[in-house]
């Protein structure tokens, strides 16, 4: 693609370089699609100087004129479909005509042409998109035509409107522009001015989230929208802006400020001695902005330095990325140097974009690292120092969790106490599973410390008489000796005296304790055999005990287990 050395210039431009033209001339050509030449000058002695000038390039380029469709030397010319005077700029009347004739629309391609034509002049017709907000529902697409009262009367107020049109004032640049606007609940709109006279209006009609904001918000968006639109009047210059500050002056009750309503009060600071708010300003002016302030004119977000929006963001992204003293760095520490002296909306995007076109920024670099001797000694010992913190730390952690329920048990000589049977050290008397755990009670005869102690152990037992606190449990008044799973089991005397006490057990004793549920399940399953020995007749399951006293001891038995239920 060939870019054009010389781009066509807009039609908006040439009309603003006819401010204090009075003399007009039109060279229409021949045999050569191309735009009317216009030729103007500030005084009619200058004009034939400045055409000449011109016919003689269009004769050096062998191009002619059609005769008939120039005009020369004349204070009012038709220009590109203006009417272009000394006064200013102007309707074309023919163009308005046929604007004035256009029958109502009776489909969706009318409107859109009635619609194309009337906005080649909407520069002219204040709050142009408002007037036009009937006309644009009809044209959606996938919407079917309809046409009623409100359309109907838009459509009349267009056709009024365009036949009687100001006359707008060519910009004179030299003068302080001024910026008149206004904003409704459907529409924005606003109107450039020099002098009190119009240069250029501007609507659009709201739409999306701009529906939602508030009155305020709403007065603000239009100023906004009509900068970007005449920024190329604006910018650089001094201008004037002119507004209904009624609804911002309540702006000071809000307890939460939008962040675009604190970027305009901070335009309002720096253009407070030309702007027309003095009330609005009055009201606004206890806010105080912390963040941002101005200094020897340049704007400061807290220590930081406020970047416009030009191409200086890159650059500075590209010195915090690729600078001499830089190395290249990811997004998080580009964005972090960029961050520590200046401030602009969305820069770590910015700082994304530019990383992305650095390669080596994105490949996964080795960590060098020292592997000498030395290293891996201060390595080894920082390791073993930091395992040794953790197993202290675990012990010690354990050791707590460990004692939470831990009882401390000391007992003196005299003491009687139950020995635990532990399988490795007691192999014969826990040579089952159902052989009892613990045996005793032994007397306390020594204690060693409180972890150690001796016990009057029985010979047979062929084991070491001391003992670890642990493997004893201390032996209460209500304990019964007899440790058998069933006291009623075969090949045992219920009537044995205990080898150390001598202390007859009686097998149907009812327990003095609480009766637990397994001291109540094995009561039922004795009561059971002698009940079923009872009824059979048999010969009683216990050696020595006649039927009939059997039965006298199986009525007290169920006697107390009625009495336990």
């Amino acid at each position: 693609m060939v870019k054009y050395r010389h781009p066509i210039p807009r039609l908006d431009d040439m009309l603003d370089e006819l401010h204090g033209a009075i003399i007009f001339t039109k060279i229409d050509l021949k045999m050569v699609y191309f735009d009317d030449i216009l030729i103007y000058s500030r005084s009619l002695e200058g004009h034939p100087g400045h055409f000449k000038t011109v016919f003689e390039v269009l004769r050096r380029e062998r191009l002619y004129a059609n005769l008939k469709m120039c005009t020369f030397c004349t204070d009012r010319v038709v220009f590109l479909g203006y009417v272009v005077s000394a006064q200013g700029i102007h309707v074309d009347e023919e163009k308005v005509q046929t604007i004035q004739e256009w029958p109502t629309p009776t489909s969706v391609r009318d409107v859109r042409n009635f619609h194309g034509l009337a906005s080649f002049y909407r520069r002219f017709v204040k709050d142009f998109s408002t007037i036009a907000a009937p006309l644009i529902a009809v044209m959606k697409k996938n919407e079917k035509f309809f046409w009623g009262e409100t359309q109907d009367k838009a459509f009349q107020l267009f056709k009024h409107k365009l036949t009687h049109v100001p006359l707008l004032a060519i910009p004179n640049f030299d003068l302080t522009f001024e910026v008149e606007c206004d904003a409704s609940g459907v529409g924005i709109g606003a109107v450039l001015m020099q002098g009190g006279k119009s240069i250029a209006y501007f609507s659009e009609k709201l739409n999306g989230a701009v529906l939602n904001y508030l009155t305020y918000g709403k007065e603000m968006f239009v100023l906004v929208s009509a900068l970007e639109t005449w920024h190329h009047y604006l910018r650089a210059r001094e201008f004037v802006i002119k507004t209904d500050h009624e609804s911002l002056k309540y702006l000071k009750g809000q307890q939460k400020l939008n962040a675009k309503l604190l970027g305009f009060e901070l335009m309002k600071e720096l253009y407070k001695d030309n702007l027309d708010f003095s009330n609005a300003y009055a009201n606004w002016k206890k806010f105080d902005f912390e963040k941002f302030f101005v200094r020897d004119g340049f704007l400061f977000y807290l220590t930081k330095l406020c970047i416009p929006r030009w191409s200086i963001r890159d650059l500075l992204a590209h010195e915090s990325h690729s600078g001499g003293l830089m190395g290249h760095f990811g997004v998080t520490k580009t964005l972090a140097v960029l961050q520590e002296h200046f401030h602009w909306p969305r820069m770590r995007k910015d700082v994304e974009r530019i990383v992305e076109r650095y390669g080596v920024c994105h490949k996964a670099k080795s960590r060098v690292n020292s592997n000498d001797d030395k290293k891996k000694a201060e390595f080894v010992r920082s390791l073993h120092d930091k395992v040794r913190i953790n197993i202290e730390r675990r012990t010690a952690q354990y050791v707590q969790q460990a004692n939470k329920h831990r009882r401390k048990l000391v007992f003196e000589p005299g003491d009687w106490v139950w020995l635990h049977l532990h399988k490795e050290r007691f192999s014969k008397q826990r040579q089952n599973k159902l052989s009892p755990s613990e045996d005793g009670p032994f007397q306390v005869i020594k204690r060693i410390n409180n972890n150690a102690y001796c016990l009057d152990l029985p010979g047979k037992y062929n084991v070491s008489v001391t003992f670890n606190v642990s493997d004893l449990n201390p032996f209460l008044a209500g304990d019964e000796y007899d440790l058998r799973a069933n006291s009623f089991q075969e090949e045992g005397n219920d009537a044995i005296k205990h080898e150390t006490h001598g202390v007859p057990v009686d097998s149907v004793k009812v327990p003095q304790d609480p009766v637990t549920q397994a001291r109540g399940k094995r009561f039922k399953e004795s009561l059971q055999v002698l009940v079923h020995a009872v009824q059979i007749q048999e010969k009683p399951p216990i050696e020595g005990i006649e039927l009939e006293d059997l039965c006298k001891t199986t009525k007290v038995l169920l006697t107390i287990e009625d009495a336990l239920r």
